[in-house]
């Protein structure tokens, strides 16, 4: 059921909990929040910086790959720092667990 107040504010730092999911942690700014009319949730909204081109552009390139995206986001699709640091320890240790087994079963024992 949604919340009556927004669990996050404007300028709060959030982080993305899918990708703490797989071992990452993404943090963004908020730069708005709205409640969608449809369903009541809390919808956010984030400002992806531009990223600055690979290389140099030509004369004449129109093209520039500086512009920043706004997004957003529901409430379940962002975290607090520790919430999604609880999820990519889980992450790492799911993959520390399976390099481990693979170590075992494919590597000679050196103890003895």
């Amino acid at each position: 059921m949604p919340t009556t107040t927004p669990k996050f504010c404007i300028g709060d730092e959030v982080y993305l909990v899918e990708s703490a999911k797989l071992g990452f942690l993404e943090s963004y700014q908020l730069t708005g929040v709205r409640r969608d009319p449809s369903d009541s949730t809390w919808m956010y909204s984030i400002s992806v910086p531009g990223r600055p081109p690979l290389m140099n552009t030509t004369v004449g390139d129109r093209i520039r790959l500086t512009n920043p995206h706004d997004f957003e986001l529901a409430e379940e699709e962002l975290g607090t720092l520790c919430e999604t640091l609880d999820l990519a320890i889980e992450s790492k240790q799911r993959d520390l667990t399976a390099l481990q087994s693979k170590k075992d079963a494919l590597c000679p024992d050196e103890t003895g």
